[in-house]
C-alpha cells in the first residue's frame, strides 16, 4: 500500500495484529485506571497527547492488549493535518508494541471520501479496531461507505467496533467479515464504588 506523503514514515513499523482475541477480553479507556487486559484509545484527543510524547501514564496496569489511539480525522481538516493524525496513531501503536503489547490498528474516516489512504501502514488481513457512528443518519451513511472501502483496501480478518454497532449492524453483517461490538465505557459496580469511597475516606483520615 502506498504510504502517505507528508509525514516521517518508518519502514520498520508493522501495524497489524494476528493474535487470537480472547472472547472475554475486557477493555478499559486510556487514562481511566480501570482493570482489564486491554486499553483502548477511543477517547478525546487531548487525553492521548502524552502518549504521542512517549509517556505511558494513561496505560494502566497489567495490560496485554491495546488499540492505537483514535486521533480525530475529519473532513474539515487540511489534508496535511489528516495525514499527521494518521501518522501519530501508527507511531503510538509502534511505541506500545515495543512495550510488548498486542496492538490493534485503528482506522477512522469521519466525513472522508475516499478513505482508503487512512489505512496507510496497516497490513492487509490484520484485525482492526474502529469507532461506531453517531446518531446522525448522514454520518451513518458515510460510515457505511467508508467501511466498505476499508474492507476493499485491507480485507481485515476481524473488526472490533467500539461504541454502538447496532446503527450499522446490517452493513457489518452483510460483508461476511467477523466483527464484535465493544462498549466505549464499562459500568462500575456498586461494590466497586463503595470500595473506592472507602479508600478515599481512609486516605484523608
Amino acid at each position: 500500500m502506498a504510504r502517505i506523503s507528508s509525514v516521517p514514515w518508518s519502514s520498520d513499523w508493522i501495524a497489524d495484529s494476528w493474535a487470537p482475541i480472547p472472547p472475554d477480553l475486557q477493555w478499559a479507556r486510556w487514562g481511566s485506571g480501570q482493570p482489564g487486559q486491554g486499553v483502548h484509545g477511543f477517547v478525546e484527543d487531548w487525553r492521548l497527547e502524552s502518549l504521542a510524547r512517549g509517556s505511558f501514564g494513561g496505560l494502566g496496569r497489567a495490560r496485554t492488549w491495546a488499540t492505537e489511539p483514535d486521533f480525530s480525522v475529519t473532513a474539515g481538516m487540511p489534508r496535511q493535518v489528516q495525514e499527521w493524525q494518521v501518522y501519530r496513531a501508527r507511531y503510538c501503536g509502534d511505541l506500545l508494541r515495543k512495550l510488548g503489547l498486542e496492538v490493534l490498528p485503528v482506522l477512522t474516516w469521519t466525513g472522508l471520501d475516499p478513505i482508503a489512504w487512512t489505512a496507510w501502514g496497516v497490513r492487509p488481513g490484520s484485525a482492526i479496531a474502529v469507532r461506531g457512528p453517531g446518531r446522525d443518519s448522514e454520518e451513518q451513511d458515510g460510515w457505511k461507505r467508508g467501511y466498505l472501502q476499508v474492507l476493499e483496501a485491507i480485507a481485515p480478518s476481524r473488526v472490533l467496533v467500539f461504541g454502538l454497532a447496532s446503527r450499522v449492524v446490517g452493513c457489518l453483517d452483510s460483508t461476511g467479515v467477523a466483527w464484535v461490538q465493544v462498549p466505549l465505557r464499562r459500568a462500575v459496580s456498586r461494590s466497586a464504588c463503595a470500595f473506592s469511597s472507602t479508600l478515599e475516606v481512609g486516605a484523608s483520615a
